[in-house]
């Protein structure tokens, strides 16, 4: 789904500044893509913490150095793709500043970079807590997505 919003965002920013608008699409569907790639890592993760107390003392054991190996995968991709996708959110969103969107939406996608960086920045304090930044880019992207349905609406 969110590969297409993109792809639709660059329709509605090409007309503004081709350049910026493809390079931002085309890493944030990039990163998109990665992900993909990437979750069953998590997925991983996810079913070793639901058989974890259901395994034996040898099994738990297995399963920690599992987990661990998968945490050090997460913690080597994590900080790339968040950066590397922050960067996509904020050139689209400098393009949003001269486009139909409002120029709220292109600032809340401005502070959604910011807050990326700054996240990442804080992971090592805050752990899982650094997350809190997804929430930032949520908002930006149901406003993105709510103004891509008005103006299709706006087309038929």
């Amino acid at each position: 789904m969110a590969i297409i919003a993109f792809a639709a965002l660059y329709k509605t920013l090409k007309n503004v500044n081709k350049s910026y608008a493809l390079v931002g699409t085309l890493i944030a569907i990039t990163c998109h893509i990665l992900f993909i790639a990437y979750y069953p890592v998590l997925m991983g993760l996810t079913y070793l913490a639901e058989n974890y107390q259901a395994a034996g003392a040898a099994q738990q054991s297995s399963m920690q150095a599992a987990a661990d190996a998968l945490l050090a995968i997460n913690n080597a991709f994590n900080p790339l793709y968040e950066s590397v996708f922050a960067i996509s959110v904020l050139i689209l969103s400098l393009v949003m500043l001269k486009s139909v969107y409002h120029k709220i939406i292109a600032y809340l996608g401005i502070l959604t970079a910011i807050s990326a960086f700054a996240a990442l920045i804080l992971w090592p304090l805050l752990d899982i807590g650094y997350l809190w930044w997804w929430a930032i880019f949520m908002i930006w992207f149901v406003a993105v997505g709510w103004k891509l349905f008005l103006l299709g609406k706006k087309q038929h």
